[in-house]
């Protein structure tokens, strides 16, 4: 039966992008946002992490800019699990540069984000998943004796950023 259903909901996403849906798209992407979990996320897999995964290398700031601002937009609505994956992308681009209100951003969104999961009571696999993950790294920010915020590498090494500090009152 799922199987079915989700073939019904491709079908008519089908007939939206060739205009030939004339029921209620709120109700129709509220539906499609719903199974979002458990129907392939192609756009974010196929195409946004393959292109925008090597962003922070890029050396024109309007560009990483305007990538990061992407990534942190479909983060906000992602509760799949490539959620983690745009994280480790906006991860590599902002937090030891200018500018810090890109961390900050990134630190609420992941706030905002654990609490719309409990507030919206998400109790799957995937959802425990996500916030596993989200927990994992705010126990692993750290402030030195400067103040400076700082998460470990891939490798374990504690590195602080001297642009993001923690309020000293």
């Amino acid at each position: 039966l799922k199987a079915i259903v989700y073939e019904l909901l491709t079908t008519v996403e089908e007939l939206y992008e060739q205009n030939g849906y004339h029921g209620s798209t709120e109700k129709f992407f509220s539906l499609v946002e719903k199974c979002a979990d458990k129907r392939p996320d192609e756009l974010i897999e196929k195409v946004v992490i393959p292109q925008l995964s090597g962003i922070a290398e890029d050396r024109d700031l309007a560009v990483r800019k305007q990538a990061t601002q992407l990534l942190v937009d479909l983060a906000e609505g992602c509760n799949t699990h490539h959620f983690t994956s745009l994280l480790d992308i906006i991860e590599r681009s902002k937090l030891y540069s200018l500018p810090a209100s890109h961390a900050s951003r990134v630190y609420e969104l992941l706030v905002s984000h654990l609490q719309l999961h409990y507030k919206n009571k998400y109790c799957s696999a995937t959802a425990s998943t996500i916030r596993l993950q989200v927990f994992d790294f705010f126990l692993k920010m750290h402030a030195d004796s400067l103040h400076r915020i700082g998460v470990p590498n891939k490798d374990g090494v504690m590195r602080f950023s001297p642009y993001c500090y923690c309020d000293t009152g």
